[in-house]
């Protein structure tokens, strides 16, 4: 239609009032537009057929992505979201995906536990940090009675060891389990508020996003399910959706290694120890079993072999886990001194003594 009209603008500055010419301007505007349109139709068709033969042939449509898509399509792709709005159907496009996750995903992952573990370090700072000021805020007058306590006996100790173990008591009780599951329960609460304030951000630009869209988009994205049915479409603000989901994803990681410890703690509740010397330790980028460094240690103390090979390690480590329990007071074995009275050298049989 755009064509005609432009042709016949074009033509009707010229003076043609005679019918048989109007009817021949008609015609040659008619045929002119029909020509052009005919074959830019052709031309499309042909891209498009040429374009689907080259991945599978059950590909109906093709359309070229836009710089938005493409960059949310690698963001998935290496961090295993994998929203599957845009996806390649030429085998060009299927074996650069296949590429590019092969390298980009390992690499990924280490930023994402690197970042993990950062953010878990400064929640724990925070957390002891806010558990001080609590204590110092609240507390100062029992504090103080305590010390009161505390240093009038250890003003009645002549013990050096007992003094120590006194000085010592704040420091098993900051390392008591009650510690490990408040700052577990911080990193978990950290998470979820997380997760809440972001939905707040995004649901404020994202058009086709309300709150529990928005919550729901997060926990999906974050958990790396990656449905699709929701995805991020504001441009302007693209850059602040992907750094959130970074983000969030190092949080995840924290919140599923914490899961996944008190479930295996759980898990293994109740079960006898068993095979505890073939039980792996690493140490940096090397490992060691328990055996191994049991038997170094004993090299190092130099204690008898017999003694190192004869250890039971499974009954040492339920043990040791009852000293640690209060259950058993210690493990040390008081065992008699035996002398040899040949190494012994009496005075009045030393002859540089008796010449004195």
């Amino acid at each position: 239609m755009e064509c005609m009209i432009e042709m016949l603008r074009q033509k009707g500055n010229a003076k043609i009032c005679e019918e048989e010419k109007l009817n021949e301007l008609t015609d040659d505007v008619y045929n002119t537009c029909f020509e052009e349109q005919f074959y830019d139709s052709r031309n499309e068709n042909k891209i498009s057929r040429n374009t689907n033969t080259v991945g599978t042939n059950d590909v109906d449509d093709y359309f070229y992505w836009s710089l938005m898509d493409s960059i949310v399509f690698c963001f998935t792709v290496i961090t295993t979201i994998g929203y599957g709005n845009v996806a390649p159907k030429t085998m060009q496009g299927r074996l650069f995906v296949i590429a590019y996750g092969v390298l980009g995903i390992p690499f990924t992952m280490l930023a994402i536990a690197s970042l993990g573990k950062f953010l878990a370090e400064i929640l724990k700072g925070i957390t002891q940090l806010s558990a001080r000021l609590v204590k110092k805020i609240f507390c100062c007058n029992s504090k103080q009675k305590q010390f009161k306590k505390k240093e009038a006996l250890i003003s009645d100790l002549k013990d050096d060891d007992n003094k120590q173990k006194i000085s010592n008591d704040d420091d098993l009780s900051d390392n008591s389990e009650v510690k490990k599951w408040g700052e577990a329960l911080v990193l978990i609460v950290a998470f979820f508020i997380y997760i809440i304030i972001g939905s707040i951000v995004i649901a404020s630009y994202e058009p086709e996003m309300d709150f529990f869209g928005a919550i729901y988009f997060n926990f999906v994205s974050l958990t790396t399910i990656g449905l699709g049915d929701l995805v991020p479409k504001n441009e302007k603000y693209l850059v602040l959706t992907l750094i959130y989901s970074a983000v969030g994803l190092a949080l995840t990681t924290i919140a599923i290694e914490i899961a996944a410890e008190y479930l295996k703690m759980l898990h293994y509740f109740g079960r006898k120890i068993d095979n505890v010397a073939n039980v792996q330790i690493w140490f940096g980028g090397k490992k060691l079993t328990m055996k191994q460094l049991v038997r170094n240690l004993g090299d190092y103390f130099d204690l008898p072999i017999n003694e190192i090979a004869d250890l039971n390690l499974d009954e040492f480590v339920n043990a040791a886990i009852k000293v640690e329990a209060g259950e058993l007071d210690t493990l040390r074995c008081l065992r008699p001194i035996t002398v040899d009275i040949e190494s012994i050298i009496f005075a009045d049989a030393d002859e540089s003594y008796m010449s004195k």
